[in-house]
């Protein structure tokens, strides 16, 4: 199972099945770094993973099941122990050989169409965050859910629609 997932986690189900014929998203751009690979789906979309094993689950994802954009350039250095990679729009900055994803050790920049730069850190909270789909996030915790008690119990026998398991 992967872990540190954000921006377009996997579902559980298909990373714990290991389904075979899954091939990494076309046009998406790959880059690994021991047992972590950013996958940049499109210039501004990333996935993220973390695998202690260094495998990684080429699934769709519960909020990004289209998967055949155009090609994604990206390109990648090492700086100072840190692996930086870029698309233009959006950078990845992470510590070599650091382990799981922490606020120390990753971090995802960008400018948005208005030139105002931004930064997202593991752990970082939104206030603006609208949700969404809870099936896909690792880790789930109180302190990630909204404060009103109605939603916030398991996802784990939840059914998904449209997903036939």
């Amino acid at each position: 199972m992967t872990r540190g997932c954000a921006a377009a986690c996997l579902l559980p189900a298909l990373a714990a099945t290991g389904l075979p014929g899954y091939a990494p998203a076309q046009g998406a751009a790959a880059v690994t770094a021991g047992h972590a690979r950013f996958e940049f789906l499109t210039a501004t979309l990333l996935r993220l993973e973390y695998s202690p094993a260094g495998s990684f689950v080429d699934a769709p994802t519960a909020v990004v099941l289209k998967r055949d954009w155009p090609a994604v350039r990206v390109q990648s250095t090492q700086q100072n122990g840190w692996l930086v990679a870029t698309s233009g729009s959006l950078t990845v900055r992470y510590r070599l050989g650091s382990g799981e994803f922490t606020a120390a050790n990753l971090e995802v920049s960008w400018k948005d169409a208005a030139g105002a730069a931004g930064s997202w850190r593991p752990g970082a909270r939104d206030p603006l965050n609208l949700g969404g789909l809870t099936y896909s996030l690792d880790n789930i915790s109180a302190a990630n859910l909204p404060p009103e008690p109605q939603g916030n119990e398991s996802p784990v026998n939840d059914e998904i629609p449209g997903l036939d398991m």
